[in-house]
């Protein structure tokens, strides 16, 4: 028995001796082959080789040479134009990294691996990749980046129906909202992470129950043969006795020879027979008990794990009763002051009202614009009450000689035809510090157009210093500023001349679009520059010319299925579209996609759009 045991011994030692070598032995093998297929040009057999290696430095725990190998198969899928595969290394890299805890190379080959995945369409990788991204970054204690993230993965986590990654996204969600203090947030996703997670753990115990019940069967099965094989061995033993009874009686001498060869078969049969028993039975009950010694581990493991998240669960509840417990104290101190927060609310929203009728009676009436130039609209919509965009135009006369203004009674014809001068301004904020500084550049526009200035980049570099002056930007840290695309149009000469800051002016000749760049400078505000000078932009108006000035607040809007910003380049290839449509038609058109495109979310910032047509005919 002894000798038995000691030889079962062996044979497990070898096979686990064998099992580690294979491995290394193996990687050898694929090194070679790769190297051949290197040479042979075969760079497809070369890269799955390659991959193979990598996975399999990376399962031995050998990090380093798992990212060398990763790192060499990049530029193998980047010449055979495999985004996707090149996206999913990018992604192993990053969990590497992750492991590592170097979370900076881990977010930057998580965040390559996630455009990868965007340029593609593919949400169900991206999902989880955003997921990893947001985890990584939660590590380097940037949570409000990893809860944009988190939130943007929500959607795609749906579609995959992966409940194991549901369960992670809502730990993470848990975890990122505790770091930022928003304790109920929090719990929410905490409970919904313990409700998935406990449903995870009975699948698990279901099937570690039904590995169970298939090795007891294994075992009946085995122990069903093993009777039956004692029958027939029962069998033979009582044919051999009716055998030597038969000798007898035919002859003792020869009966005894036989016999006693008979007997010796037999016994030699039936050791046989015991030693191959034994050796199944021992193999059996050896097999028998590693499942039993792996399920009880793994229950003992489970149930301990268990016992650690009740006990947080319990610790969280104590906490969240506690919580509860001052909220209820803290209630009546809030409704004792929320007739008063109402009474608040009531006085400033009828302020802002009043600031709305005030900011409304300053901007000039559409119909104005109109008729100054009849082919135009003015799409206007503040995000608030009140806007921090406005518009502002002017029909002028004057021009000036030296610091002296000489009126339309005192020059030629062609001096005093009336010139058109267009804004759309776009101040800091929006709301009632918005509306702020676009009362504060209206005033100073109105003012420099008065002194005689209507050249649109001398414009700008009177109200660039005017309003440094005004809100004393050199003496204090204030950066309020705003930008701007400002052009004066002289319907005589037949010229249009065009200024800006940061905002450009987009103009359409023979159904052919071009983009005027403003200054990469802002009015005002944190400009190092006090002293800069913006540029003109002269434009030939012979033909008629279709012109769209714009804040940012147009493209910037997120919305559609994605919630994803309209962008510029959207936001021309709409005006090129509809550009020879009246102009009445044109801002609903403009008004209806914004809606559209917005659903049901909110607007960010405010929407400023003018169009205007001038040229062609005298």
């Amino acid at each position: 028995m002894k000798r038995t045991y000691f030889l079962l011994l062996c044979i497990f030692a070898a096979r686990f001796a064998v099992a580690q070598t294979i491995p290394s032995a193996m990687i050898v093998s694929w090194k070679d082959t790769a190297a051949h297929f290197q040479s042979t040009g075969n760079v497809v057999q070369q890269a799955a080789l390659t991959d193979k290696i990598a996975h399999q430095y990376w399962n031995q725990q050998s990090t380093n040479e798992a990212i060398a190998y990763f790192n060499r198969l990049l530029p193998m899928y980047q010449s055979l134009h495999n985004l996707q595969a090149e996206a999913a290394v990018n992604r192993n890299l990053g969990t590497i990294y992750g492991e590592l805890q170097d979370y900076e190379r881990s977010v930057q080959y998580f965040e390559t691996s996630l455009s990868q995945y965007q340029t593609l369409e593919d949400t169900l990788n991206e999902g989880p990749t955003l997921v990893d991204l947001a985890s990584a970054l939660n590590h380097m204690q940037k949570y409000q980046e990893a809860l944009d993230y988190l939130q943007e993965s929500l959607l795609m986590i749906k579609r995959t129906g992966d409940i194991q990654l549901t369960r992670t996204y809502y730990g993470l969600m848990a975890q990122t909202y505790q770091y930022l203090n928003k304790t109920e947030r929090s719990m929410e996703y905490f409970m919904y992470y313990i409700s998935l997670d406990r449903e995870i753990q009975e699948r698990e115990n279901r099937k570690i129950e039904q590995k169970a019940v298939q090795a007891a069967q294994q075992v009946f099965l085995k122990k069903k043969e093993l009777d039956e094989t004692i029958k027939e061995l029962e069998k033979v033993q009582l044919l051999t006795q009716e055998q030597r009874d038969a000798i007898n009686q035919l002859n003792a001498e020869t009966a005894l020879k036989e016999l006693a060869l008979s007997e010796k078969e037999a016994r030699l049969k039936n050791e046989a027979w015991v030693r191959r028993l034994l050796t199944a039975g021992v193999v059996l009950a050896l097999a028998v008990l590693v499942l039993l010694f792996v399920y009880f581990r793994q229950s003992k493991k489970k149930n301990t794990l268990l016992a650690q998240k009740n006990t947080s669960i319990e610790k969280q509840k104590h906490e969240i009763e506690e919580q509860q417990a001052a909220l209820l104290q803290q209630s009546s101190k809030l409704e004792a002051s929320h007739k008063q927060l109402g009474s608040y609310h009531h006085k400033i929203l009828n302020s802002i009202n009043y600031a709305q009728r005030i900011q409304s009676a300053m901007l000039p009436e559409e119909v104005h614009f109109q008729h100054m130039i009849k082919d135009s609209f003015i799409l206007f919509q503040p995000r608030d009450i009140v806007s921090g965009d406005f518009y502002w135009f002017t029909e002028t006369h004057r021009r000036t000689t030296g610091n002296q203004l000489a009126f339309k009674s005192t020059l030629p014809e062609s001096d005093t035809s009336p010139k058109i001068l267009i804004a759309a301004m776009d101040c800091t904020g929006h709301g009632v510090p918005g509306a702020f500084m676009s009362m504060i550049g209206f005033n100073f526009l109105n003012e420099i157009e008065h002194k005689g200035i209507v050249q649109p980049n001398e414009i700008l570099n009177t109200l660039h210093l005017s309003v440094r002056r005004f809100l004393k930007q050199d003496e204090t840290a204030n950066k309020d500023g705003m930008d701007a695309a400002i052009c004066l149009v002289d319907p005589i000469a037949q010229t249009l001349e065009f200024a800006g800051a940061n905002n450009p002016m987009v103009y359409i000749q023979h159904g052919e679009m071009h983009i005027v760049k403003g200054d990469r400078s802002a009015v005002g505000g944190a400009s190092t520059d006090r002293n800069h000078r913006f540029a003109k932009h002269s434009l030939c108006i012979k033909e008629e010319t279709w012109v769209y000035l714009f804040s940012d607040g147009y493209q910037d809007q997120f919305g559609g299925v994605e919630g994803r910003k309209f962008l510029s380049k959207n936001l021309r290839n709409l005006l090129l579209d509809i550009h020879t449509q009246p102009f009445e038609q044109q801002k609903q058109h403009l008004s209806e996609t914004l809606d559209q495109w917005k659903g049901d979310t909110a607007q960010i910032d405010d929407v400023l759009v003018i169009g205007f047509k001038v040229g062609g005919r005298a």
